[in-house]
């Protein structure tokens, strides 16, 4: 093994240290630097992390879909329930008497199933969904009712607006009314899903003829 130690002392506060000129040193130094590893990342790592972040954020997806279907279908039967309302409301505002022939003409019972008394019926699209609105119209034959008079000589201290001053006969009269009372009932349909479930709405009222 060879080896060199130079070395100079110009004064006592500058000392230059000894240089090793040595084979050995050199060749520990180079087998060192060779030793040292890169580290970093290779494309198939990153694919691997890639495939596991998606697989994670799939359940993360399908709540996102479930909660968003949810939302659509609640959205459909809401617009179910106003085309409900705003069908019965037309209906029971028409004239008793419009009513009353329309339902006479179809025998005293009228199934609706398409435009008329100029409201709609039928097949109707309404934000998207396709709805089926129909009604049934029904007079009503006889209808009874009892009731007890206002004692108005007897009612010293009688008020309209006070049913406690109100004083009423002991006897108990009776009335009838036959063609008076039309039954009026609307439905709403749709599906859902494509097709696999069908939901609907329904409502009834009655429209009176108060003249009797």
């Amino acid at each position: 093994m060879l080896c060199a130690i130079a070395g100079t002392r110009q004064s006592p506060n500058n000392f230059r240290l000894p240089h090793f000129l040595c084979n050995e040193f050199f060749q520990k130094t180079i087998f060192r630097k060779k030793a040292i590893k890169i580290t970093g990342v290779t494309f198939i790592e990153v694919l691997l992390a890639a495939v596991i972040l998606a697989l994670a954020a799939l359940p993360i997806a399908g709540m996102i879909g479930f909660g968003h279907s949810g939302t659509q279908k609640d959205q459909r039967y809401v617009v179910g329930i106003q085309l409900l309302d705003e069908t019965m409301n037309r209906l029971v505002a028409l004239p008793y008497k419009k009513l009353y022939d329309f339902t006479t003409l179809a025998g005293g019972k009228a199934n609706i199933t398409g435009s008329a008394l100029n409201l709609e019926f039928g097949d109707l699209t309404r934000s998207g969904t396709n709805y089926n609105v129909t009604a049934v119209l029904e007079i009503i034959p006889t209808v009874y009712f009892t009731y007890r008079r206002i004692d108005l000589p007897n009612s010293l201290n009688y008020a309209w607006a006070n049913p406690s001053t109100w004083v009423f006969k002991n006897t108990i009269d009776s009335l009838s009314a036959s063609g008076k009372i039309i039954r009026v009932s609307v439905k709403v349909k749709w599906t859902e899903f494509g097709g696999k479930f069908q939901k609907s709405v329904d409502a009834m009222s009655y429209s009176v003829d108060l003249g009797f």
